[in-house]
């Protein structure tokens, strides 16, 4: 009440009776209402003494002509507005929900055979990839196979194989399938223009007792080669060509060997691990251009031999 009679006193000490007290206004809003008043010099300079003397107290009077009332109701309005929207609080930040991760889809199992590869990778066995980093890995690729068991039991079954596969993961995946007793794998591999790209193998443990006499064909560390009997005895060697194993030399000395062995047709091939598999299926591929004897199947050995000693099987 004492703040409003001293802006009423204020007023009347001007002697400025066509102005009256419109109200209180905060001073964050004060210098726009003047702005929006004062439209001369003169008015504008008393308001502005006016607006100073009362922001030291903390307050302003907005005078407001009889005449102006619609001015007065619009500043006021503005100015209440000014004041509610210091005051709004702000909105409350919700929290993000936690994240929720995705369950990793599970390969479909197929009706009929799968389709089974290996590449430079790891074994496929339909939709299924199984990693194999040592041999007790094994296990995997032989509980995928399990459940397509009717399918392949006892039938010619077809393995893509890449050229850049490892020859030791050939040997685990014919090894695991002959486990289930299939009749045949029939690999298919890219390989020379002149030469068959599906050999037909047989895996080891499902091959029959072989002769004294049966050939066995090797590709050595240096990329040359070595034919010699599964009984052992001289090996005879070749050395490597331009791009790897001159076989063409080689296939004269399995051609020879072949001929001496008419007990058994098959052939047992071997690699060390650094031999990509490309070249040891051409070495195999190579026998089946031979003029006069083709091998009826190929056997992968499951262990590396020595050239000229004794196959243990």
């Amino acid at each position: 009440m004492k703040m409003a009679e001293s802006q009423t006193m204020m007023a009347q000490a001007r002697g400025d009776s066509d102005w009256e007290k419109g109200g209180v206004i905060g001073a964050g809003c004060g210098s726009q209402v003047l702005r929006l008043l004062a439209k001369n010099g003169a008015e504008r300079e008393r308001l502005f003494g006016t607006w100073l003397d009362l922001s030291a107290r903390g307050v302003m009077m907005l005078p407001v002509r009889r005449n102006n009332w619609l001015l007065w109701v619009c500043a006021l309005g503005f100015c209440l507005g000014c004041e509610e929207s210091k005051s709004e609080p702000k909105p409350a930040v919700s929290e993000k929900a936690p994240k929720v991760e995705a369950a990793e889809p599970v390969a479909a199992k197929l009706k009929g055979p799968p389709e089974l590869a290996l590449d430079d990778i790891s074994p496929r066995v339909g939709y299924s990839r199984i990693v194999i980093k040592e041999e007790r890995d094994r296990a995997n690729l032989r509980t995928e196979l399990a459940e397509y068991k009717e399918f392949l039991s006892g039938k010619d079954v077809p393995l893509l194989v890449d050229r850049k596969a490892s020859i030791r993961l050939v040997t685990y995946y014919l090894g695991e399938l002959g486990e289930l007793g299939v009749a045949s794998v029939l690999i298919r591999t890219e390989t020379r223009q002149e030469y068959p790209s599906e050999l037909r193998f047989v895996p080891q443990k499902r091959a029959a007792q072989p002769t004294a006499c049966t050939p066995v064909a090797m590709i050595l560390e240096d990329r040359g080669t070595a034919v010699w009997k599964l009984s052992g005895g001289v090996a005879s060697k070749r050395t490597h060509g331009l791009g790897g194993p001159d076989l063409s030399m080689t296939s004269e000395t399995l051609e020879r060997f072949l001929k001496g062995c008419k007990q058994d047709k098959r052939l047992y091939i071997a690699a060390p691990e650094g031999i990509g598999w490309g070249l040891l299926f051409d070495l195999a591929a190579s026998a089946q251009t031979l003029t006069n004897l083709k091998p009826d199947a190929t056997i992968l050995l499951e262990q590396l031999p020595v050239p000229g000693h004794k196959v243990e099987l």
